[in-house]
């Protein structure tokens, strides 16, 4: 059976069997609903209207998600206007992918404090620069970027305050001919400049 007590302001609902409450058909409760101990949701789609917040007053993770479906992942958050996280079967982690092959796989570019790896021709990375608009994030100090040129290799470029290039050292891909203040050497060590020994 179910017992019923009210107050001014709470009804409760109390069972004296495992089944405790059950309700067949739709259901609508306008206002909030607590739940003081486990929830279980049969149904495999749950709809809001507005945001999903989820705070944990006590202690242990405020959220837990544990997949018990074999080969599938773990969780994935769509954006409909583009752009997806997602933490695959393995434990893999990927952000603009849905196929992960290593612990972190970025489909684009990834900034980590003031060094931004692009994938732009044959990778870039930019050390206090930013390898797509050539801006320096922090203006006190320097800045470089290693890049894989597709024409002449591997280049390591050297920036100034205002971001204007300084220097380059540079290995062609071809003959491994090395070049410094040039991308075109034509010996195994061709100087752009004055030697001082």
């Amino acid at each position: 059976h179910i017992a019923l007590s009210t107050n001014t302001t709470t009804l409760n609902l109390s069972a004296n069997d495992e089944q405790g409450l059950v309700i067949n058909g739709n259901s609508t409760i306008s206002g909030n609903l607590s739940v003081l101990g486990d929830f279980t949701f049969i149904d495999t789609i749950v709809s809001i209207t507005s945001a999903l917040s989820v705070v944990n007053h006590g202690t242990g993770p405020a959220f837990y998600a544990e997949q018990a479906g074999a080969n599938q992942p773990i969780a994935k958050f769509v954006d409909t206007e583009g752009g997806e996280i997602v933490f695959d079967d393995s434990g893999n982690v990927g952000i603009g992918t849905a196929t992960p092959l290593e612990k972190l796989e970025v489909a684009g570019s990834a900034k980590i404090g003031n060094v931004k790896i692009q994938n732009a021709n044959g990778g870039r990375i930019g050390l206090n620069r930013n390898t797509s608009t050539g801006d320096i994030y922090n203006n006190s100090f320097g800045a470089f970027q290693i890049q894989n040129n597709n024409s002449t290799g591997l280049e390591i470029q050297g920036y100034n305050t205002s971001g204007s290039q300084t220097g380059i050292i540079s290995m062609n891909q071809i003959d491994g001919n090395v070049g410094i203040g040039t991308t075109a050497p034509g010996q195994k060590l061709t100087i752009a400049g004055n030697l001082s020994a």
